[in-house]
């Protein structure tokens, strides 16, 4: 049956006000969206104001760049061929573009005393004999230049500050792979290699989807002219959000790549409904069908905004932006579903599904909902237990990956790649060199030597311990206790030999010193791993306190900030489930007038809450940033089907008995329902086909949970309308 047209006046109306401004606006944000920027960073910029952020500016006083870590193993260390590489794979480190220093055996120097005077020798010239020995007892030697079980040689390569990151890693990489079995590690080469697989992924991921948007039009409406129609409509949401993106200056980050794929979800899933309901009433004028749709989809679009919404509760500028951008993207569908989707199924040819066995046995029998109950319920219990959250490569990236390869046999060779900075701050110009508080910090060294959790220890203590030990012609590490040994010895070492060492161990006025700690590998225990980095920090904080209390000491550094975006991110998908609950269930008050149909609706909500936390809690999966974008977007969508099957059959049953309403709306709203889902899981399919494990991880979540909530909505739900038909209808008499 053909669709009437629109009448003359509202074409004309809708035309004017609607049809042009939307090309021209598609247009203006299509030329925005091409200037998106990719970035490669995982790191959570913290909020300000918070204790963490102000220790990472801390380390502002201190050389510039994040330090990479590149090893070489061989079978003997001292060999002259092991020598020669490591010679000539400094040499090209040197070399390249962008480097501050780099920090080698070739590039440190032993302080030797003769007669009156010093001078440094190169290690590298001592000879295999004399260098495994100076090596071997010489404690600063030992943790700079040598792996922790003595099997490789390790390089600490800084970059300048105005170094571009992704130029810089490449650069680096390129020089590596020269020179086999060498190897690199560190934040700078692994964002730059998600940059690189970003910047395909993304356009891939988004093409896939849209691929996949239209396929779905056109099984529904079995024409391609029409698909292109619908599927115009129904993208435009998608290009806005990506143009908002290049307004506001957000990059596209691995967090935020799912982001324009959910708008393009639900604003597909938007308009399948309003072509359901047209579908099912196909005499009416688009006006009137407009009249009655749009209230349906106006709460869904209000539902799945406040489920987006929830991410402003997390503290995390970043996931508050896509906060934004996702109530943007629904706000962006719904005006589309109103403004621009008519004007295609005004012009496409439409079959009137007919209504099977309005009154046959129900679908909705009380067993299904048992199961479904029997089901969620102790799952989410145990799995709720058992969830934890991670920020590690490894819940980012597949076992497999050269780079967490990589990353596993530094952790093994060194005992920690992701190191912890305690900062100590005097407050003092020259602080450190005063007697008392120089011996506090090596005492703090030393107490933090004998941590089980501590693998090694970086201070400037041990500099200028090992310097002031030479000078007096003594191989022992020698502890100054006069501030002129303290302040010679450092001005020494620093203009000298050890430069790179100093200047990222010691501010240029001697009033804030950085401590670097590496600790446990945490290979394989992701789940314990923020208790234990807990506890560790605590330690340390109440260790300096006591030997160091009149400085101020700040915990900072990767692992650091990582936790602290961890424990933000707990925190606020607890906080985000309970306010999105406590606000849905107001909504729906208001909308429903009636707290039996607001409980009724609040059903497949929880039950897919349930089911995204039991599956993670159960199957191991670690939370993290994406977890909260997810979850949000289910709290939003998990409710859109269950408004739209209600308000559906309240609508109907006035002017149709309970039995043929439930009937029509199973097979209008309920088809609707199954055909949403199933576009806003094929939607996010595309993100299995990533290099990230953390994407198909959340997949994994994401879809059951939403297949859940939608089997809820058509079992569950209408075996609850039947219980409760009788108080509906009483509910009903008194509205009106």
């Amino acid at each position: 049956m053909q669709m009437p047209q629109l009448p003359a006046s509202y074409h004309r109306r809708y035309g004017r006000f609607g049809v042009i401004p939307f090309v021209i606006v598609t247009a203006v944000f299509v030329a925005l969206a091409l200037g998106v920027e990719i970035s490669p960073s995982i790191h959570m910029e913290l909020p300000e104001g918070s204790s963490d952020r102000e220790a990472s500016a801390a380390l502002e006083r201190f050389d510039p760049g994040e330090v990479l870590l590149v090893s070489y193993p061989a079978a003997d260390l001292y060999a002259p061929d092991a020598l020669a590489a490591v010679n000539e794979l400094h040499d090209a480190l040197s070399r390249t573009e962008g480097i501050a220093s780099v920090t080698s055996v070739v590039s440190v120097a032993d302080l030797e005393v003769s007669g009156d005077e010093l001078r440094f020798v190169p290690l590298i010239e001592l000879g295999p004999v004399h260098l495994r020995e100076r090596i071997e007892t010489t404690r600063i030697f030992r943790e700079h230049l040598v792996s922790a079980d003595g099997s490789s040689w390790s390089m600490w390569v800084v970059p300048l500050a105005e170094t571009n990151p992704a130029e810089f890693a490449r650069a680096v990489t390129a020089a590596v792979s020269k020179f086999p079995p060498a190897v690199g590690y560190g934040d700078v080469l692994l964002e730059a290699e998600i940059t690189d697989t970003l910047e395909n992924e993304a356009v891939v991921l988004i093409a896939a989807g849209v691929l996949i948007s239209f396929l779905v039009f056109w099984r529904i409406t079995r024409r391609l002219t029409h698909s292109a129609l619908l599927w115009a409509a129904s993208s435009a949401p998608t290009v806005w959000t990506l143009g908002c993106f290049a307004l506001l200056g957000v990059p596209i980050t691995v967090f935020a790549l799912p982001v324009p794929l959910l708008v393009l979800a639900l604003s597909t899933s938007y308009s399948i409904h309003l072509y359901e309901y047209a579908s099912a009433f196909p005499e009416q004028p688009m006006e009137e069908t407009l009249t009655r749709a749009a209230p349906t989809i106006a709460a869904a679009a209000g539902t799945t905004a406040l489920g987006m919404s929830t991410l402003f509760l997390t503290g995390l500028p970043m996931l508050r932006t896509f906060g934004l951008l996702l109530v943007c993207g629904v706000a962006f569908a719904f005006l589309v579903t109103l403004f621009a989707l008519p004007g295609a199924l005004s012009r496409i040819a439409r079959t009137v599904p007919r209504v099977r066995r309005p009154h046959g046995r129900p679908i909705w029998r009380r067993r299904f909902a048992g199961l479904l109950l029997v089901a969620v319920v102790p799952l989410g219990l145990y799995g709720a237990t058992r969830v934890y959250t991670s920020g590690a490569p490894e819940a980012i990236l597949w076992p497999h990956d050269e780079l967490l390869v990589a990353r596993r046999d530094l952790n093994r060779r060194y005992g920690g790649v992701d190191p912890m900075d305690i900062i100590i701050d005097t407050h003092t110009e020259y602080g450190l060199i005063d007697p008392r508080t120089y011996a506090a910090v090596h005492d703090l060294v030393e107490s933090l030597r004998s941590h089980p959790e501590v693998r090694r220890v970086i201070s400037f203590t041990d500099f200028v311990n090992w310097a002031s030990s030479r000078m007096i012609g003594r191989d022992e590490p020698y502890l100054p206790g006069t501030v002129v040994e303290i302040g010679e010895t450092l001005e020494l070492i620093g203009g000298r030999g050890g430069r790179f060492s100093i200047r990222s161990l010691l501010d240029p006025t001697y009033s804030t010193a950085r401590l670097t700690v590496l600790s446990g590998d945490g290979a394989g225990r992701l789940r314990d791993e923020g208790e234990r980095m807990a506890a560790l920090a605590e330690d340390i904080r109440r260790t300096a306190d006591r030997l160091v209390p009149e400085a101020s000491i700040h915990l900072t550094g990767y692992r650091m900030r990582r936790q602290a975006v961890i424990d933000l991110l707990v925190n606020s998908q607890v906080r985000s489930v309970v306010v999105f609950i406590g606000c849905l269930a107001l909504l729906l008050l208001a909308i429903y007038r009636s707290f039996r149909w607001m409980i009724i609706c609040l059903v497949p909500s929880i039950a897919g809450i349930a089911v995204f936390f039991g599956i993670a809690g159960t199957a191991g999966i670690a939370l993290n940033a994406l977890s909260t974008a997810m979850l949000a977007a289910l709290m939003g969508v998990s409710v859109d089907d269950v408004i739209y099957v209600t308000l559906f059959y309240r609508r109907e049953r006035r002017s149709t008995g309970a039995a043929s309403a439930l009937a029509l709306t199973l097979t209008h709203a309920g088809r609707a329902a199954v055909q949403t889902t199933t576009i806003i899981c094929l939607a996010v399919l595309p993100l299995t086909l990533s290099r990230y494990q953390t994407f198909f991880a959340h997949v994994l979540l994401l879809v059951p949970a939403l297949a859940t909530a939608t089997f809820c909505t058509l079992t569950v739900v209408p075996w609850l309308i039947t219980r409760y038909s009788e108080a509906d209808a009483g509910d009903q008499n008194h509205h009106r």
